[in-house]
């Protein structure tokens, strides 16, 4: 699942780090969204090499204290405070960031064009975006991308487990509440509550049974019906009450309650053909949610 087609090559050169992993995803008008975890345990690791100039934002999330560092944009020094584990500092790319990481740090990057963010912002009805005038020194205490960030965590620790649906659903999701951070207005557009189709949604759920191992982007499923990964996430949500990766983990538990029941394929065969990745992870989904494990099922 970790991609090599991610921001992580210009982070790892930017803080001159060999530990980096990331996640890419397809989003509106053609571009990719990307988040990047960062480690370096060094302390005083230097000034950072710059990134490139582009017309983007870069969400930084700490993953651990940061009580030192210093901060430029655009070559003027900026104030700066402790940044504690769950902060948020947003960096308009087009002003060339430059920290002195001083503390060792922990980090998870999300990568966000602002053609992205303008057709967000756009397609829910809520205005132009005028700036992103924010502190990055000082950190925003921010709790839906903090909860967001927390909930990849997972992916980063064990990709093999985990869903592109999945994935691309959180990172959309941090695209879209900084738009609705710095949209100039903060209420829902006349769009926002449009459902599918029952034909539409009866289409996506096809997909998704048919690919139950998650390897599937919300573009993909969006694309057959002329809808952007973020329109089928919301209208999809909007139709069945349930998140595409949440529909998807159900229906894999779902198919394997009925081949536990009534077939008498081994255990570690039905993990692989409802799309968990082995016996291990299928056994960890039916205790948090069901609260036994797949071998209770079997007569």
């Amino acid at each position: 699942m970790i991609s090599n087609d991610t921001y992580e090559h210009a982070l790892k050169r930017c803080f001159g780090v060999e530990e980096a992993a990331g996640f890419v995803t397809q989003c509106l008008t053609k571009t990719q969204l990307s988040v990047t975890r960062i480690r370096c345990d060094i302390v005083n690791n230097g000034i950072s090499n710059p990134l490139p100039i582009e017309d983007a934002l870069l969400v930084t999330v700490q993953l651990r204290d940061c009580p030192e560092h210093e901060l430029w944009i655009d070559g003027r020094s900026m104030r700066t405070a402790p940044l504690s584990a769950g902060t948020t500092s947003i960096y308009d790319l087009r002003s060339d960031p430059r920290v002195n990481s001083m503390s060792p740090f922990q980090n998870m990057h999300f990568h966000v064009p602002l053609a992205t963010l303008s057709a967000i912002s756009e397609s829910d009805g809520k205005g132009t975006i005028a700036s992103f005038e924010h502190q990055p020194g000082v950190g925003l205490d921010d709790d839906i991308i903090r909860g967001l960030s927390l909930a990849l965590q997972p992916a980063f620790d064990q990709p093999d487990q985990t869903n592109r649906l999945f994935v691309d659903h959180v990172t959309q999701a941090v695209a879209g509440h900084v738009a609705y951070l710095f949209s100039s207005l903060g209420s829902g557009g006349p769009n926002a509550s449009r459902q599918l189709a029952r034909r539409e949604t009866k289409q996506i759920e096809e997909q998704l049974d048919a690919n139950l191992n998650g390897d599937l982007t919300l573009s993909e499923l969006g694309e057959p019906i002329g809808l952007t990964g973020r329109e089928v996430e919301r209208r999809f949500a909007g139709s069945t009450g349930r998140m595409p990766h949440q529909w998807l983990l159900i229906r894999r538990i779902e198919k394997a309650k009925g081949l536990l029941v009534n077939t008498n394929m081994p255990v570690t065969a039905i993990a692989v053909e409802c799309g968990f990745s082995n016996v291990q992870h299928m056994r960890r989904v039916f205790r948090q949610l069901l609260g036994l494990l797949p071998g209770a099922l079997r007569h």
